[in-house]
């Protein structure tokens, strides 16, 4: 079953996808790696096959893999919701 990874953003510029356990992670490594201030891009997650998800679809497949409580069916997921 598929489940969500880790938090992770895509960068606007280019697409380059980075990741870390808090979208800050990421922002941070981003910035270092890019120099580009501000740090512009898609937040999402990675799942456990790879592929990157914006945070709605985030939220369903957390949901279904039971990672999340169904209370939260219909919003956004935050990083702060799966650690």
């Amino acid at each position: 079953m598929k489940k969500i990874a880790c938090a992770a953003l895509k960068l606007k510029s280019d697409g380059r996808i980075f990741h870390g356990k808090r979208h800050n992670d990421c922002i941070f490594v981003a910035h270092r790696v890019s120099g580009e201030k501000p740090v512009l891009g898609t937040y999402g997650f990675l799942t456990t096959d790879g592929k990157f998800v914006d945070r709605k679809q985030a939220m369903d497949i957390a949901i279904e893999a039971g990672q999340v409580g169904k209370s939260l069916q219909g919003t956004s997921l935050y990083s702060e919701d799966i650690y």
